[in-house]
């Protein structure tokens, strides 16, 4: 409930309105564009900042508390790592290290360190000593913070992980170095036999969870030579494991077949999806109308924020602007809106994003899209990488870039094979205790002809092998606002 100060994104000055999403009004405010308050009327059903202990409280004057859903989360595990110290460092390589605190996603201060790379050679490193365990299951996380929006990189650090048997590293695992953007981030790479992408494999000798005992940890940062990225290390955990693997449904862009074969597929084995629309295209040849999307919502799917403005391309079609954070920001301001506007927005899906064509950076490094999709006080939002777990953990961490399980037809001849190993990614998940996103498009009653469409018998095997797991209690699947909440740690509304 806002009045507009100055003519902004196509509200005139002078002119009230109720029906925008907090996060919006958040921004019209921030940008000097409008103030809280000048609305008469019922209140609309978000806590606005001018509102929110008039609307905890009904026509009556009795509290009204709307407590929204509390996140899911694991049990706390066996801390391997905890309140680290730059002087418990046993080794450091072309890094500085200092100590440094931090408030957690789940409001805890924490103690941990700061590498900072001197920017001599491609890569930094610190060795700690870790009490001597084999880590009988191999489900370990790493905590770690990082922004490297003023750094003004080329290229995006990632950071690689190892565990030894000692100083030598006679018998040692590690995993492939993962970049993420900015803010607080788990790692959680799966044991080597998994399935998944990312994972311990073995860096020398003969090591193994469950009988080699490990007793030294290298946090190793990649980057490109003179430059001097820094990460924060807090924790490192062992069996911090949800109950049960989560698994999101997306289906992306609004096409027709989505609500004529896709929702009543999901349906069938008791599944809800989140629907992710391009609002210039409902109503459009070959895409949904709007009554539909409104029936699915009413039937217990979601819609969430996707985009881009015009229907075509992605954020990358603003890259030749001379503004583009404040494009970026009008972009997805307008597609949340549409959510908004038409009653599709319920319990946060107008906080959750699905990057248009996955494009999340401008550059290698670059962190406009980030920094705006932050400031809108979006949870998180996925892309379309696909390699990393992610994982509910106990302090919350960014979500402003989730991985997917991705399904794309090649050929006829291969698309068996290309199922299989979506289950197989599925079924590593539930083994795992991560969670995954998966992302479809298109849905067709023959044989697929198009990368982005998958046959209605392929899709159930998908959705049988999920079934199967929820079955045996290793897995639930979930809308993907529900994973993105949880995964931040932050509350999901109750409507």
């Amino acid at each position: 409930m806002i009045t507009f100060t100055r003519d902004w994104r196509g509200y005139a000055k002078g002119s009230s309105v109720s029906t925008l999403a907090d996060t919006i009004e958040a921004l019209a405010v921030a940008e000097g564009a409008a103030i809280y308050g000048g609305v008469a009327g019922p209140l609309n059903s978000y806590l606005d900042a001018d509102n929110r202990v008039q609307a905890q409280v009904d026509a009556g004057g009795k509290a009204q508390v709307l407590m929204g859903t509390a996140p899911t989360l694991p049990v706390r595990g066996y801390p391997v790592l905890s309140g680290i110290r730059a002087a418990d460092a046993l080794s450091v390589v072309n890094a500085t290290v200092t100590d440094v605190s931090r408030v957690a996603p789940d409001g805890t201060l924490l103690q941990g360190i700061r590498v900072t790379a001197t920017g001599a050679s491609t890569n930094a490193s610190i060795d700690l000593a870790l009490r001597s365990n084999t880590f009988a299951n191999g489900r370990l996380s790493l905590l770690a913070y990082q922004d490297p929006s003023a750094l003004n990189l080329t290229t995006q650090p990632g950071v690689a992980w190892s565990l030894a048997d000692g100083v030598g590293f006679a018998n040692w695992l590690t995993t492939g170095p993962v970049s993420w953007l900015k803010g607080w981030w788990g790692l959680h790479p799966a044991v080597p036999a998994s399935n998944s992408q990312h994972k311990w494999t073995t860096g020398g000798g003969a090591p193994a969870f469950g009988s080699t005992a490990f007793t030294r940890v290298r946090l190793r940062l990649n980057y490109t030579t003179t430059e001097q990225p820094w990460m924060e290390f807090y924790e490192m955990n062992y069996q911090q494991d949800v109950a049960k693997s989560w698994v999101a449904l997306t289906i992306d862009d609004g096409y027709d077949t989505a609500y004529t074969l896709g929702a009543p597929t999901l349906e069938k084995y008791g599944m809800r999806g989140s629907f992710s629309i391009i609002a210039d295209l409902i109503g459009t040849a070959g895409y949904m109308t709007l009554p539909q999307l409104q029936d699915l919502v009413a039937r217990g799917h979601e819609m969430v924020v996707h985009g881009p403005i015009g229907g075509t391309g992605s954020l990358a079609n603003y890259s030749g602007s001379a503004d583009k954070y404040s494009a970026v920001l009008a972009d997805i301001i307008s597609h949340q809106s549409y959510l908004v506007n038409n009653g599709l927005a319920k319990k946060g899906s107008e906080r959750c994003y699905i990057y248009p064509q996955g494009y999340y950076q401008f550059s290698n490094a670059d962190q406009t899209i980030s920094n705006a999709v932050a400031a809108l006080n979006m949870v998180g939002g996925r892309a379309a990488g696909t390699g990393i777990q992610t994982k509910r953990t106990i302090r919350g961490q960014g979500s402003l870039l989730l991985p997917i399980i991705g399904h794309t037809w090649t050929s006829t001849p291969s698309e068996a094979a290309n199922i299989t190993a979506i289950q197989a990614s599925i079924n590593a998940a539930a083994t795992d205790k991560c969670d995954v996103t998966l992302m479809n498009h298109k849905f067709v009653t023959g044989a697929a002809a198009a990368s982005l469409e998958i046959q209605v018998s392929n899709y159930e095997l998908i959705l049988q092998s999920i079934a199967d797991n929820i079955s045996a209690g290793t897995q639930e699947q979930v809308l993907f606002s529900e994973l993105l909440f949880s995964t931040a740690n932050v509350r999901r509304p109750a409507a």
